[in-house]
């Protein structure tokens, strides 16, 4: 919701993408949230929670980190919309991972 409501693009990436890292992080002991994008994208590899959200996660992860540590400019509003639809297929997973384990 900050992420959202913030008006600096670089500020409102950073938002979404620590957001982004720490529902990961809780939900994944593979992604603690203080993992750098390049060792979260190797967690992704391995991990059938993570895979399904990989592709917009780590697009945002690094447009926000070229925006972070290049001084590029970056468009908050679509690293938000990346973060959102990472969620969304995090969120599925864990559920299909649940259902799975539970029968």
């Amino acid at each position: 919701a900050a992420a959202e409501a913030e008006p600096d693009p670089a500020r409102r990436a950073s938002l979404a993408t620590d957001a982004l890292r720490a529902y990961l992080g809780a939900g994944c002991a593979e992604a603690p949230a203080g993992l750098s994008t390049q060792a979260l994208a190797a967690a992704c590899e391995r991990s059938a929670l993570l895979a399904p959200a990989a592709e917009p996660a780590l697009r945002a992860l690094r447009a926000a980190d070229a925006a972070k540590f290049a001084g590029q400019p970056v468009d908050g509003g679509l690293v938000a919309e990346l973060c959102a639809e990472a969620f969304r297929r995090a969120d599925l997973a864990r559920r299909a991972l649940w259902k799975e384990a539970l029968r």
